[in-house]
């Protein structure tokens, strides 16, 4: 072991160096692991750790960062009130070392290398300092520096690479009187950018930091990479520099602790000065140029929607390009035409929440402001509604609904979310169209890549209807996102480009007016920003703005804004920050409730107005104020440490709580959007689920996931006890009832019984019942017959101990679907009864017509069809009444899979395409497209059939839903057999047999049996054929099914006709006619009748 103070080799045994009295041990400050003097960070933590140096313990100069940080430097730290309390910055990290240390010392002995380091590190520190950096730490024989903190600068990553090409020119320049040894030191050095947590800065300028992600860790690692002499930067800073200097790409790099090698350059030296590639950020200010030809293009297609032909626009283009200051300017060049102009926004954490821009459209066309009572909300709704010549009576409670007003009839409470958003839909579309009609209409949904799913789908019909009406669609997004519209012949995009070079310093004159740049500073400014009309104006603020000697043009947007607000006074850097909590747009009584600073925040606020950080909306109710851009907002957002956010968060949820005690449904999402992010567990699970549940209640089940799932993870940082398993039940209840609508079967029954000890645990009935019954409906649906009815009948048990009706109603249900599933249709019977019984007169409609729909296939199953075909119509009776076309869908094939056994197959083929017609969701559309291939195949038609059930069968296996995976895989199998392709058709009928065993469905056995049997007979192996119908006869026979028992019999009664066998054929031939003699099969049962009477008279 080697001290690193004389640099003596001491015993291995040694705690303190014999030589000099020095400790051979270096003791990590953040877990007290001992490490080698050799280590550089600890080998248990991996903090960096700090070396007692001669430098540190014996020079004065390098005692603290007191001693050694400039004067004028200490001053700008200890002012920030920002870097005292600590925040998130993104910085330059600088590792330097002597790479030749050891040798050197060897050389030159203990006194002359204590004088190499304290020179080395005077003028190591000189050029950091003289580039604002701060030395964070000294490591042995380098050091660690900061670029970006605590103060930051829009150029840091550009002052870390001057800074070590500074010491490495120094280096080899110095001429001092140890020139000869500092002429041998070689140092290496490695550079990374990102963000770094810098914590709490002592009166000292003792700074404790904590990496986010890598940052510091990567630097050094590339540090330990570069060879003697060199210096290694990351792909993050030389994205930031290049264009500054000369470097060369190196391999990519294998480090510790990434599990991918690492894009590395070898920093060279300055470049000829010239342009720069700059991150590209969103604003647009300054005079409007450069748009001509995009602005007429705008012009030309309203034009066409005047003359009645709807048009769809998207505007692409880069943060920063100037999308909406270009619709600003269309809408301002429309004048005092006639035409109805409506606005919406989507946001960066609006993508969960369904219909965010299409509320804000709503709102604006109706004249619905914050702060409107309920009656004043529903009557401007109606005069909305009698505008446009639309009954309120009829389309008031779903619009009512999607603002989260309750409508007084309470008619909504019967209807399925899939109804309701089915009909928002139409309304809205309806206002539209109609509206159209009185003037042109022009809607503008601002960013719409954040866009929730439920929003996209409704402008996606809106533009389906909008061809042959005076309708303009205009929609701004950034490249990577494509509108799913945007193939229409009626869709146009334009794309904004960078602007010219006179447009460019037409921009740059504009913000700074009568202010006059150099020519060079202007030159400058034009290339880096190259065209980019935000870049173009943050650089004119910036420079207009510090016109120190020696300032630095900003390398990127994101440096500016940094460097822009760490220029503000603390306290209105404290109130930027406050405001970027609260949101792009934030109401001045909200931000008053929030603010803690020192005294009032007008001040402060002015100040900002004039800076142009915030502007005021015009026409609002109460003053609101709006960031002008977003990227203001996130870069001072990103500023505040998690505790910071945190506490905000939960203050502005506290604030709108108070508020708006009168409305709180209304703001929900806004509350559980601060809740969330606050340490306020409680609150964030209330709302969170709240807003869940209105987005289900719309169908929007992607979305009720989502805020589910944070619940989740409040309830997890709760106290353990009953009210944490309800809170945590209750969340998995409500995330198994999206998980159904979305198909993921198996997903949920996972996710259930997770919390199956916990629902035990707590007893209680009330939720006892309704798990369970989602537990049953999840496993019929992944064939799991045995345990779903353990499940149903547990529900029951539990739901007749609390007298839950509708709990009960369901579970009888499920128990009836089962009775299909298993064989036992008799029994399934007598639970649907059971089921309509409960469910009648009950609030659960939805529920009722699934009823129904069990109550047929059971009925269908044993082949009473009559009775089967009004269960049907039920069916669909209630679907219609709560305009649920899921539930007309299942009643639709139904009918056509009874037809298809009756043998009227036009009929059939002709009912399940309605149904397709009707599916509105993917799991529905397989259903009944697997019925449309099925009917096809019972009409002959193998054409058709094979491509629908190729589909059908791959979207059912990924569905996990075996019963109906097996029955279709069969029917596939006797496509491709009507085709003769014998081979594939017996591959499929096998793996249809096997799938549907698996799940213990019989009757989709047996069907595959049948076809087993075909196929034999079609290659002339009747004894096989023989044995495969005896087989399939037995199958249907065991589980009652008469009418196939019949069929069965009829195709033996065929086959032994062939085979020359007519007594045993006329045997089969008199049992079908039997068989079928009580059933409602009148094709069969003349088929079948015939053959008797031929095999009776050839005897």
């Amino acid at each position: 072991m080697r001290c690193n103070r004389c640099h003596r080799e001491a015993p291995p045994d040694a705690q303190f160096c014999p030589e000099c009295g020095a400790r051979l041990a270096l003791t990590c400050s953040e877990c007290g692991t001992e490490n080698g003097l050799d280590h550089k960070f600890c080998k248990k933590c991996g903090r960096p750790l700090v070396a007692p140096t001669t430098s540190e313990k014996e020079s004065p100069k390098f005692t603290s960062p007191q001693s050694y940080t400039p004067r004028h430097l200490a001053e700008k730290i200890l002012t920030s009130k920002g870097a005292m309390e600590g925040e998130r910055k993104q910085v330059t990290v600088l590792f330097c070392d002597i790479a030749n240390s050891t040798a050197l010392a060897q050389r030159v002995g203990a006194e002359a290398m204590h004088t190499v380091l304290e020179r080395f590190f005077e003028l190591a520190l000189a050029e950091v300092h003289h580039y604002e950096g701060t030395v964070n730490q000294f490591l042995g024989d380098g050091f660690m520096a900061l670029f970006g903190a605590p103060i930051a600068h829009e150029d840091d990553a550009r002052r870390a690479v001057l800074a070590a090409l500074g010491i490495q020119r120094r280096l080899h320049e110095h001429q001092a009187p140890s020139a000869e040894v500092l002429g041998d030191v070689t140092v290496r050095m490695g550079l990374n950018t990102g963000f770094v947590v810098i914590g709490r800065i002592g009166d000292n300028l003792r700074m404790d930091y904590t990496a986010v992600g890598d940052t510091t860790n990567l630097a050094a690692r590339l540090q330990q990479a570069a060879e003697p002499g060199t210096m290694l930067i990351s792909e993050s800073t030389h994205r930031l520099v290049q264009g500054a200097v000369r470097a060369e790409r190196m391999a990519p790099l294998s480090v510790k602790g990434k599990s991918e090698p690492v894009e590395a350059h070898r920093l060279l030296g300055l470049a000829p000065r010239r342009s720069a590639l700059e991150e590209r950020t969103t604003r647009l200010l300054g005079q409007f140029v450069g748009r001509a030809r995009e602005t007429g293009v705008l012009q030309d297609l309203y034009t066409q929607v005047v003359d009645g032909h709807g048009q769809v626009v998207g505007v692409v283009g880069e943060p920063g390009m100037g999308k909406s200051r270009l619709l600003h300017e269309f809408r301002r060049g429309l004048g005092s035409r006639p035409v109805t102009v409506l606005e919406g926004r989507c946001v960066s954490y609006g993508g969960s929440i369904p219909y965010l821009p299409i509320v804000e459209f709503l709102r604006n066309n109706c004249g619905i402001v914050e702060g409107d009572a309920p009656d004043i909300v529903a009557d401007r709704i109606a005069a909305g509604l009698n505008e446009v010549g639309m009954a309120p009576a009829e389309w008031e409670m779903y619009l009512l609904h999607l603002l989260g007003v309750k409508d007084a009839s309470g008619a909504i409470e019967a209807l399925s979310p899939e109804a309701i958003k089915a009909r928002t839909f139409e309304a809205l579309r309806q206002m539209s169209l109609r509206g159209s009609r009185r003037r042109p209409l022009i809607f503008i949904v601002e960013d719409v890549h954040w866009i929730d799913k439920t929003s996209e789908e409704y402008l996606a019909s809106l533009v389906e209807s909008l061809t042959a009406a005076p309708i303009l669609l205009v929609t701004t997004y950034r490249p990577g996102y494509r509108p799913p519209w945007m193939d229409r012949s009626y869709a146009t995009q334009i794309t904004l480009r960078p602007l010219m070079r006179q447009d460019c310093l037409s921009v740059m004159q504009s913000v700074l007016q009568n202010d006059q740049l150099s020519s060079a500073l202007s030159e400058t400014i034009l290339n880096r920003a190259e065209g980019n009309p935000f870049f173009l104006e943050e650089l004119a603020l910036a420079v207009g703005e510090h016109r120190e000697p020696g300032h630095a043009i900003p390398h990127t947007v994101q440096g500016v804004i940094m460097a822009r607000i760490d220029r503000l006074s603390e306290d209105t850097k404290r109130l930027v920050q406050t405001a970027s909590v609260l949101g792009r747009e934030f109401p001045l009584t909200l931000l008053d409730r929030v603010w803690d600073g020192p005294g009032a925040l007008h001040p402060h606020l002015l100040e900002l107005k004039r800076l142009e950080f915030v502007h005021e909306r015009a026409g609002a109710d109460e003053p609101v104020y709006v960031f002008k851009h977003a990227l203001t907002q996130d870069v001072a957002y990103d500023g505040l440490l998690t505790h910071r956010r945190q506490a905000l968060h939960g203050a502005a949820g506290r604030a709108l709580e108070e508020l708006y005690a009168d409305r709180l449904e209304e703001i929900s999402g806004s509350l559980a959007y601060h809740f969330d992010r606050s340490e306020i567990a409680d609150k964030a699970v209330t709302y969170l689920t709240r807003v869940a549940d209105k987005a289900a209640r719309i169908y929007a089940n992607a979305d009720a996931l989502t805020h589910l799932t944070a619940a989740l993870a409040h309830i997890g940082r709760l106290s353990d006890g009953p009210a944490r398993d309800r809170m945590l039940l209750d969340v998995a209840l409500r995330q198994g009832f999206s998980l159904y609508f979305l198909g993921r079967f198996t997903e949920s029954v996972n996710h259930l019984l997770e919390h199956r000890e916990r629902v035990d645990r707590l007893g209680d009935a009330v939720l006892a019942g309704p798990y369970y019954f989602w537990l049953a409906h999840m496993y019929s649906r992944l064939g799991n017959q045995e345990v779903a009815a353990q499940s149903a009948r547990r529900a029951i048990d539990e739901a007749s101990r609390c007298g839950d009706d509708a709990t009960l109603g369901k579970a009888h249900g499920l128990l009836a679907l089962e009775g299909h599933w298993s064989g036992s249709a008799h029994d399934g019977i007598r639970h649907g009864r059971e089921a309509v019984a409960r469910l009648e007169g009950t609030t659960q409609q939805w529920w009722l017509g699934m009823a129904y729909f069990y109550l047929a296939v059971d009925h269908l199953l044993i082949g009473r069809f009559s009775e089967a075909l009004e269960a049907t119509a039920r069916a669909s009776a209630v679907g219609e009444a709560i305009s649920d076309t899921r539930l007309q869908c299942y009643a639709a094939f139904t009918s056509g899979w009874v037809a298809a056994m009756r043998g009227d197959l036009d009929l059939a083929v002709d009912d399940c395409e309605r149904s397709r017609k009707l599916a509105t969701d993917r799991v529905s559309g397989v259903y009944a497209a697997g019925f449309v291939g099925y009917a096809h195949v019972e009409r002959g038609d193998a054409e058709p059939a094979i491509p629908i059930l190729e589909h059908v069968v791959r979207e059912l296996e990924q569905f996990g839903f075996p019963q109906w995976h097996g029955m279709f895989t069969a029917s596939l199998g006797e496509a491709l057999r009507l085709t003769g392709d014998a081979t594939a058709a017996l591959e499929l009928a096998q793996r249809g047999i096997a799938i549907a065993s698996g799940a213990r469905y019989r009757l989709a056995v047996g069907y595959g049996q049948r076809i087993l049997g075909r196929i034999a007979r079609d290659t002339g192996g009747h004894d096989e054929a023989a044995a495969h119908f005896e087989e399939a006869l037995g199958t249907f026979t065991s589980i009652g099914a008469q009418f196939e028992v019949g069929r069965m019999r009829l195709e033996l009664a065929e086959l032994e006709a062939v085979r020359g066998d007519r007594v045993t054929a006329l045997a089969h031939a008199e049992a079908a006619d039997a068989a079928l003699r009580d059933l409602d099969a009148p094709i069969y049962r003349t088929r079948a009748q015939r053959l008797v009477g031929e095999l009776r008279l050839a005897r």
